[in-house]
């Protein structure tokens, strides 16, 4: 008995010698402090940034700079981090390890490191129940107890310790013996060869919707200069913000490099602001919000709302009257024949989405009624006012079947900053003559709807395809094209799949806010965006959980982690103790999963689906080059949507397209660029990831203690023999490499490993969100079930032009069981179900709704 409380007393002794103290903190911080800001000092003093134009960054690591450019509320946390970093070696020094440092977990002298950040603490005001509430578009106070929950600019969460050289910071290099690790590149070109068979089963939307969704919830930034510009690593660069990838002198394809330029992630402290290992950032909302669409913080959204800055923009303007239809449905025809003169209907071309137009000899404007000489009076609206120049479709229209192309002209005052220019029209209003006519009209032609909306830059059709001439032997990605888009993520133009994606969902934010400012006039025009946004975000949410995971992880997993929607009723599963925040690994490592489903090339299709009439965007040329988008000829965004609905992924497995691994963000174009493989594993090992046998165990799957112990999951022997070559111990292997090698869980897509990662990730989206769409006070039944209608595949069909069929589970392959439908056939979410009652005065409803009955968005 006397000898153990000897041996407890001589432990408490040595707890207590070895918790640091609140003054040792305060010194160490101070010296910290010191330290990082001389640094700050020292690089603004030298210019140590890389100029927009330094020979030292590559074109394609300057692309990849911009695809990873941390937002200016990182930086000052970045400084944060290295200041707590620092703090973190002096005391490990001193022979304390993580389990020593209690003292410094609630340490006013390390909160104050944070004071000015997006980490500091925040107290959220208790919901008032009268009052309606929305998501807040960082993220913040969704939970109420914990406000950062899940919030843009936040460290990403930890499900293992992480493995860094240094125990503090330094990559992970040397694995369990000492041995060093390959290079990440010898590991890309030895597993992750270009070896291509298509999958039989699902279509190339699974990838993309992936992506899409990816940059809903994950955006890692890399460190920058202090003062935001880019940091150059050339090989040798001493900057410990660089981790460039050693090139083997038998590399098949960068032979005669000797790197490959790689700049570390941004670090972040960790949650709370205590000292430990490196951790980083998340910069945008974890939640499934639709946040590439509408941004991560309030900046973002107002700098969208502002149409003086160009690019996609949400309106405070309610453009014509509220009582004008918002689409027609499927059944009418996009083109009408009236003689030698053609009726468009706007939505044909997504501009004023509320409105029709026709064409004939001339124009005239008479008392707010739009009226077509000597064809019929088409639009009548209360709130016109006079001589409006308003949005259409321009023809050629002597003979009527000469040529039919988009063009957008804005109604006065509507958007008053957009920029004015003259735009060539030939032959509008008027029989084709050899001179065009000069019409004003607005350059930077607004995608728009009655009530709050979005709207895109986009040109005409012949100026489309005149930049897309000029540019044939050149891509456009060091200088991005005119035609970039900006959308709630800055992601939106790496390649023309994507961008089709964004705009997509641009135009059903304002499809679906054009149907309610027209059922709800007493709205205003912050109650329509934000109702539309939450709606859009619930139709994400079902799309994902109903249609995307199903596929992904396969039905047993879909029900492990109890990932199943409700067919009726609401969710009773929030759970305000569920962390929501994105795991680190899921986002360096899990859900990069789809770079192995990506093809070598975009597939266009016809409305017909015959995928000979057009020629395929090959991925190599497509990199950040939005101009495929605009290219009408080619079929525009349609055909590439409509080719994505239409053809297979690559199959899931260890083999990724060169394209990736060889030329991407080349330019120019075809030329080597990086190698999305060997960054993927380099992340990894910059992240601190353990090797796969720990999250092997992590997952329920037993410890391997030899290369042969992965059988099982990577039954492949000449696969196993590979990665016994390359890693000196089966704890070495990286995630990624090995992640991709396993072999397919029954009914998913993923192996075992990376099923648990991701089905983890998504149960914790789903019970971590007090916003979640099926939670009780979010919808009203009725609402409810009218979201669980919505499909991808209507998405599709509703906002894409010549569109008439779709089979309905549009990730799946059509065939049997699966065939192709009229679109009309597939339900559409009824947004009479957001009606509420209110008194309106002098409703006038316009000619269409008259004439023809019913046709109303």
């Amino acid at each position: 008995m006397f000898q153990r409380l000897l041996l407890i007393l001589v432990g408490l002794v040595a707890i207590a010698m070895a918790q640091v103290s609140e003054r040792e903190l305060e010194a160490a911080v101070a010296r910290a402090t010191l330290s990082v800001d001389r640094a700050i000092q020292e690089e603004e003093d030298l210019f140590v940034a890389a100029s927009d134009d330094d020979a030292r960054v590559s074109p394609a690591g300057r692309l990849l700079a911009m695809f990873r450019k941390s937002k200016p509320e990182a930086r000052p946390i970045a400084r944060s981090a290295e200041i707590l970093e620092d703090v973190t070696s002096q005391l490990t020094r001193t022979g304390q390890t993580d389990d020593d440092f209690s003292a410094a977990s609630d340490s006013a002298a390390t909160r104050r490191v944070c004071t000015n950040t997006e980490l500091r603490a925040i107290r959220c005001p208790q919901p008032d129940p009268a009052v309606r509430e929305f998501r807040s578009v960082d993220g913040r106070c969704n939970n109420l107890d914990n406000p950062l929950w899940g919030a843009a600019i936040q460290p990403m969460k930890r499900l293992l310790r992480p493995q860094y050289a240094d125990s503090v910071q330094a990559p992970r290099v040397r694995g369990r013996g000492g041995a060093a690790l390959p290079s990440a590149r010898e590991v890309s070109f030895t597993l992750h060869e270009d070896m291509r068979t298509t999958s039989t089963v699902n279509t190339h939307l699974v990838m993309q919707w992936g992506q899409f969704l990816d940059h809903d919830i994950t955006h890692t930034p890399v460190a920058s200069a202090y003062g935001g510009g880019l940091i150059a690593c050339p090989c040798g660069s001493p900057d410990r913000r660089c981790f460039n990838i050693p090139i083997p002198s038998n590399d098949p394809d960068f032979g005669g490099h000797s790197c490959m330029e790689f700049v570390r992630s941004s670090p972040a402290p960790n949650p709370g602001c205590r000292v430990g290992r490196r951790q980083q950032l998340d910069q945008i909302t974890a939640f499934i919000d639709a946040s590439m669409v509408y941004g991560s913080s309030e900046e973002e959204l107002e700098h969208l709302r502002d149409p003086s800055l160009g690019g996609f923009c949400i309106s405070l303007h309610r453009l014509l009257s509220p009582f004008l239809p918002s689409l027609s449905p499927p059944s009418f025809p996009p083109l009408i024949p009236l003689g030698h003169y053609r009726l468009v209907p706007c939505q044909s071309i997504h501009s004023l989405s509320s409105h029709y137009c026709c064409y004939g000899k001339s124009l005239n404007i008479r008392g707010g009624i739009f009226l077509c000489y000597g064809i019929v009076s088409i639009a009548k609206s209360i709130k016109m006012t006079p001589n409006p120049r308003f949005c259409f479709a321009w023809i050629r229209a002597w003979p009527a079947e000469v040529q039919v192309q988009p063009g957008r002209l804005q109604q006065e005052g509507a958007a008053a900053q957009c920029h004015h220019r003259g735009v060539p029209l030939p032959g509008v209003l008027q029989p084709q003559q050899p001179q065009p006519a000069m019409l004003p009209g607005r350059r930077r032609a607004c995608e728009r709807a009655a009530g709050p909306h979005l709207h895109a830059h986009r040109q005409t059709n012949k100026q489309a395809n005149k930049q897309t001439n000029k540019k044939k032997q050149r891509n456009s990605s060091s200088n991005p094209s005119p035609l970039s888009l900006q959308a709630g993520d800055v992601r939106v133009n790496e390649q023309p799949a994507l961008t089709s994606m964004h705009t997509v969902w641009l135009r059903e934010h304002n499809r679906i806010a054009a149907r309610l400012a027209d059922i709800n006039s007493h709205w205003d025009e912050d109650r329509v965006f934000y109702e539309t946004r939450k709606i859009v975000g619930a139709m994400i949410q079902q799309i994902t959980y109903a249609e995307d995971l199903p596929i992904v992880l396969g039905l047993n997993a879909m029900n492990e982690y109890g990932l199943v929607l409700r067919r009726n009723g609401y969710y009773s599963g929030y759970d305000e103790t569920v962390d929501p925040t994105i795991s680190n690994v899921f986002a360096t490592a899990a859900y990069r999963f789809g770079h192995s489903l990506v093809k070598s090339q975009f597939e266009r299709s016809t409305s017909s689906y015959n995928h000979n009439a057009h020629s395929p965007v090959q991925l190599t040329h497509s990199f950040f080059n939005p101009q495929h988008v605009y290219n009408n000829v080619q079929g525009g965004l349609d055909s590439i949507v409509r080719g994505l609905a239409s053809t297979p992924h690559e199959k899931f497995d260890r083999f990724i397209v060169s394209g990736l691994t060889k030329n991407l963000f080349a330019d120019p174009a075809g030329s080597l660029g990086l190698d999305l493989a060997a960054l993927n594993i380099q992340r990894g090992r910059d992240h601190g990831l353990p090797g796969y046998n720990a999250w092997r165990v992590l997952c329920g799957l037993p410890r391997a203690r030899s290369f042969d112990d992965l059988a099982t999951e990577i039954p492949d022997a000449s696969t196993r023999a590979k990665l016994a070559d390359l890693y000196s111990h089966v704890d070495d292997i990286d995630l990624f490499a090995a992640g991709l090698a396993e072999r397919s869980v029954p009914g998913g897509l993923l192996g075992p490993t990376f099923t648990c990662l991701i089905g983890r990730q998504f149960r914790e989206l789903r019970k971590g969100d007090r916003f979640w769409f099926e939670n009780q006070g979010q919808f009203s039944q009725r609402q409810l079930g009218e979201v669980r209608k919505v499909t991808l595949a209507r998405v599709l069909c509703d906002n894409t032009d010549d569109t008439s069929s779709m089979q309905r589970h549009v990730f799946e392959l059509p065939g049997p069981g699966n065939q192709r439908v009229s679109c009309a056939s597939i339900p559409q979410m009824d947004l009479s179900a957001w009606r509420e009652s209110a008194t309106v005065v002098g409703q006038v409803r316009d000619f269409f709704t008259d004439y023809f009955g019913g046709l109303r968005g």
